[in-house]
């Protein structure tokens, strides 16, 4: 069966929640909107809108950093440097099945990307912590079928692999730190915490390591020049705005252990010979110019994104619904509760049961109506409100207009996946793509009418 066709990504970046329930019982088009929603203020708003980052030169002269480092080129790595995923080994392996050798089990100075999914489950996992020298005795099962070699469906298999060299991307890599070794500013840190106020905990980790993207900023900023492996105290007042109301503005101490660090080691200077060897551009002056206008043009895409959902956000606020369609709320619940029930299972190997006591709720009936039933509630909401919104509003959507949209995602669709328009066409929800234009066509007209302060 083909995937369906990404453009419902685009639908729930645009719309929230407005199309995840889409189909149903209640037909929003044709019902009387009035007996359940009343329309607030939506034309000539103030707006704040706290707008995405300028391009400036930083912005530019990172983004071709990000280039260089993702270029194919590599250099060879320190002896004590340990591979990861998308670095490139070279290894010498003799693989046995039942103690002797086989066929195509066998090979010197082979050149393996880790990450390529080039050997069968379990070769390039092996050897992801590898250094220049190491060996690795890998006890592996090939998989059935086997369609290289339907003789080695299915048998077990011990390949012995000896590390020769690692190599790297040409201007930049990721190294990861030694156990105290002193952490550096901008270092990528992972740690296990726990944290208190007044002698009680609100907040830890401890068992798992987290990012110390996780921690509050004046944590992160004394976790600079410690040793790595060891435990520090760190006493710091929390913001007002702390995510915890109860621990917001308090003195709290955390205890903090930075369990791994990684340090990005540049190996050159940006030169128009770099450039010219690693990217399409000729120098370093024209790959910026293009990189800017590539920047610009998302800025401005961001920007629009920006004003739309503060705009949207403004219009929900104003709107009062009167009550729920039971048909359409009992529905939408039930698709929460059951979209919940399939990630406990599919992502943490849990009956949605056991992931509701984990999350701290008491039964499935609180969590559905602490959960399930205002995010129901909500995603009818945006429905009401928009397609009122259209009926007030007289917003249309001609044929060619939708036609050039499914032409649009198409473009952006895998080619593989549909060969031609015609075949991307046939899979297509043209009532959600057509709700996708009304609502970009809304917002661009509402907007107009609006006060808007950029922040």
């Amino acid at each position: 069966m083909k995937k369906r066709a990404r453009f419902a990504l685009l639908a729930a970046v645009l719309l929230s929640a407005l199309l995840l329930s889409s189909c149903g019982s209640f037909n929003y088009k044709t019902e009387d909107l009035s007996r359940y929603v009343t329309l607030g203020a939506y034309k000539n708003l103030a707006l704040e809108v706290k707008m995405p980052e300028k391009v400036d030169d930083e912005a530019v002269e990172t983004e071709l950093k990000k280039l260089l480092e993702s270029s194919a080129t590599t250099k060879l790595a320190e002896d004590d440097y340990a591979a990861k995923d998308g670095d490139t080994v070279n290894i010498d392996y003799a693989g046995k099945i039942d103690g002797e050798a086989f066929d195509g089990g066998t090979a010197e100075g082979q050149d393996l990307v880790l990450g390529s999914d080039s050997y069968i489950d379990g070769f390039e996992d092996g050897l992801i912590g590898k250094k220049k020298g190491d060996t690795a005795t890998l006890n592996l099962t090939f998989p059935d079928p086997y369609t290289s070699n339907t003789d080695l469906s299915g048998k077990a298999v011990v390949f012995e692999v000896t590390v020769n060299s690692v190599s790297v991307p040409a201007y930049a890599y990721d190294k990861e730190l030694a156990e105290g070794t002193l952490t550096e500013k901008d270092d990528a840190l992972t740690v296990t915490f726990s944290a208190t106020v007044g002698g009680e905990k609100f907040e830890g980790s401890e068992g798992e390591s987290v990012s110390s993207e996780r921690l509050p900023a004046a944590v992160q900023e004394k976790l600079v020049g410690v040793k790595i492996g060891e435990e520090q105290k760190i006493t710091v007042t929390l913001p007002e705005d702390f995510a915890d109301a109860n621990a917001a503005g308090k003195s709290a101490e955390y205890a903090v252990t930075v369990t791994k660090a990684s340090r990005e080691i540049v190996t050159a200077e940006i030169t128009d010979e770099l450039v010219a060897a690693e990217t399409e551009y000729e120098t370093a002056a024209k790959a910026k110019e293009a990189l800017k206008e590539k920047l610009e043009e998302a800025y401005e895409q961001n920007a629009t994104k920006a004003k739309y959902s503060t705009l949207w956000k403004a219009i929900l606020d104003n709107a009062e619904v009167k009550s729920y369609p039971s048909s359409a709320l009992k529905e939408a619940v039930q698709k929460n509760y059951d979209y919940y029930d399939s990630i406990a299972g599919l992502y943490y190997k849990l009956s949605l049961r056991e992931y509701v006591k984990s999350t701290g709720y008491a039964s499935l009936s609180e969590f559905r109506e602490k959960v399930c039933v205002p995010a129901a509630e909500a995603a009818i909401k945006e429905k009401l409100v928009f397609y009122s919104l259209i009926k007030a509003e007289g917003w249309e959507v001609s044929d060619e207009d939708l036609a050039a949209k499914v032409e649009k995602l198409y473009a952006e669709e895998s080619q593989e996946d549909y060969p031609t328009l015609e075949d991307f066409d046939a899979v297509v929800d043209h009532d959600a793509v057509r709700d996708i234009l009304l609502w970009e066509k809304g917002m661009e007209t509402l907007l107009a009418t609006a006060s808007v302060t950029e922040k």
